[in-house]
């Protein structure tokens, strides 16, 4: 097998602009989305969109069907990375800014590092790696601790906001982790076909979500 040759720094930064403006905006997105639909039911309905056209595209190209087994873990992942991780972002962005909810959910690398090692998943951070997770961590503490007055659909609710985000950043963490040694299929854009399938249990529950600060 001919080697393979190592990504250009110009393919690398394009990839990272990528990161910043295609992931970053979706917080952004959610922002606008969430004042005319439901959150829950415009979550699921994205992931099914998604999911369909994307498995679709697969199934054409040969990818053979996940087996029930692949089925129930792409469940599990998508449970946790969909329905817990972005439905929580999504229903907490009603509470708090875009801005700060995507603060919030720079506290997944920590709940990656510290769940990692304790399952065995990943080795015990070193030195360098604690020392710039507290960093981190200290930097968003002091961008987040004052919301500010960005518009939210439903304002002076910020705790539940937060603790919403914060809950979605944990069990986005533990779907991580699981998903690092579990798959649908060997197809890494059919088992991502599959995850947007399992979240959009989210899209049934959308109109009952409220609108209320009382979930």
């Amino acid at each position: 097998m001919a080697n393979q040759l190592p990504p250009s720094r110009t393919a690398l930064l394009l990839a990272f602009a990528a990161v910043y403006l295609i992931w970053g905006s979706t917080y952004l997105g959610i922002r606008f989305a969430i004042d005319s639909m439901p959150p829950l039911l415009m979550a699921g309905s994205r992931y099914a969109l998604a999911g369909a056209l994307l498995y679709g595209f697969m199934r054409l190209r040969g990818e053979p069907a996940p087996t029930w087994r692949g089925w129930g873990v792409a469940l599990l992942i998508g449970i946790c990375l969909l329905a817990f991780g972005n439905g929580g972002v999504t229903l907490g962005e009603q509470y708090i800014p875009s801005g700060l909810a995507a603060l919030l959910v720079a506290t997944v690398p920590m709940f990656l590092a510290v769940l990692g090692w304790w399952s065995g998943v990943a080795q015990r951070p070193t030195p360098a790696v604690t020392l710039g997770l507290v960093c981190g961590l200290g930097g968003v503490y002091l961008l987040a601790r004052t919301p500010g007055a960005s518009h939210v659909a439903l304002p002076g609710h910020e705790g539940i906001g937060m603790v919403l985000v914060l809950t979605a950043a944990l069990v986005w963490a533990i779907g991580s982790l699981y998903s690092k040694r579990h798959q649908p299929s060997p197809s890494p854009f059919l088992s991502g076909a599959c995850r947007c399938f399992a979240g959009t249990g989210d899209a049934g529950r959308g109109p009952s979500s409220g609108r209320g600060p009382g979930l």
